[in-house]
């Protein structure tokens, strides 16, 4: 299912997650926020990245949204 940059980046989005998120959302964003589908999620990650201004790029959110799915929320498929 994932290849070893996947992997990369799902480590990365766990170092981001963790870095940035975890002191504003739960350990389990999933039982917070009512997000159903990736493309949701995306939204949701850059408008937090925007509301504290977070030096990220477009692979970060990336990254971050691939762990969080991975790890949290189990889409059935990438949007």
């Amino acid at each position: 299912m994932f290849n070893s940059s996947n992997a990369a980046n799902i480590v990365d989005g766990e170092i981001l997650y963790k870095e940035s998120c975890i002191e504003c959302h739960e350990a389990n964003p999933s039982e917070e926020m009512l997000i159903f589908s990736i493309k949701k999620l995306k939204k949701k990650i850059y408008g937090c990245v925007g509301q504290l201004d977070l030096p990220w790029n477009e692979q970060d959110v990336d990254d971050t949204v691939e762990y969080l799915d991975v790890k949290f929320f189990h889409f059935d498929e990438w949007q």
